[in-house]
């Protein structure tokens, strides 16, 4: 594995990290009686998922590249 997908791979793992984080916060902010800023988690939720799927098209550009680098060497 290329070192542009281990970067893409860190970043999907902090994504999904991110999320479950922001996923806590609604919960709470909908079921306890403690004031929870619902509209912060659910953007901090949404913002995650961008940088999963952000960093899961670095991990395709990078498999991609190495394909090209194989082709062009081989």
């Amino acid at each position: 594995m290329n070192d542009i997908s281990l970067i893409g791979l860190q970043g999907m793992q902090d994504g999904m990290t991110r999320a479950a984080d922001a996923a806590s916060r609604v919960v709470r902010a909908f079921s306890s009686d403690t004031p929870e800023d619902a509209v912060g988690a659910l953007l901090d939720l949404q913002a995650s998922r961008r940088q999963f799927e952000a960093s899961a098209a670095v991990v395709s550009t990078g498999q991609q590249l190495t394909g090209s680098l194989l082709d062009i060497f081989a």
